[in-house]
């Protein structure tokens, strides 16, 4: 069983069982504490991509950075005890830029656990997917992230494409058919998040979206 993709069940029995005999006080404290066969570099790298230790005050891309000195510290401190006092010395980062700890977090997680990319280009009024439905058959604006991007051919030979796009509150498929496909298949990207101009349709039970005209916001 897996918690997010590449920590284990045991890992995390590990860590609580830990963290029941004392909070952890720090991002060393808990290597030091944590760090094993069980609890591994691979794991302790995933919970800080995933925001486990951001309660600490010191960002992902710093704790990254540093892990190596921070294990070797918890090596020594496991040899010569607890009363091994001589913390390592941390050098500080500049943060990763936000869209690709919100992409680790996707990766790892299967979800945005800090924001979803497109919160800050929404206001209370914008239309999201939560309420789509309301939206057959008409044309709309819609604020939305790239997941995946395919290509396909039609039966003539033209390009058209297929997306996958997301917002705070769910998926839906897109597509966008040759005619402006040929406008613009070479400006989208995945991970960009846009402005769609679309008509909402329905296909095997499904909403869809059926994009004339992109606007890329980031």
């Amino acid at each position: 069983i897996n918690i997010a993709k590449g920590i284990s069940l045991n890992a995390v029995n590990e860590i609580v069982k830990e963290r029941n005999k004392r909070e952890f006080t720090s991002f060393i404290d808990f290597v030091s504490r944590c760090y094993s066969k069980i609890v591994n570099r691979k794991i302790i790298e995933s919970l800080v991509l995933v925001g486990a230790f951001d309660r600490f005050d010191i960002n992902r891309r710093t704790l990254i950075e540093n892990i190596e000195v921070i294990i070797n510290y918890s090596e020594v401190r496991s040899q010569v005890g607890e009363e091994y006092s001589i913390l390592p010395e941390i050098i500080n980062y500049d943060e990763y830029e936000e869209s690709y700890f919100l992409e680790t977090e996707k990766e790892l997680l299967g979800f945005y656990f800090t924001n979803h990319p497109v919160t800050r280009y929404k206001r209370d009024n914008f239309i999201n997917t939560q309420n789509i439905n309301i939206y057959f058959n008409k044309n709309i604006h819609l604020i939305m992230l790239i997941e995946n991007i395919k290509e396909a051919k039609t039966k003539n030979g033209d390009a058209m494409a297929f997306l996958k796009l997301s917002d705070e509150y769910g998926n839906i498929n897109g597509v966008i058919f040759p005619s402006y496909y040929k406008e613009i298949y070479n400006q989208i990207k995945k991970f960009q998040i846009v402005d769609l101009f679309c008509m909402v349709e329905k296909r095997l039970n499904e909403y869809q979206l059926v994009i004339n005209g992109i606007n890329i916001l980031k």
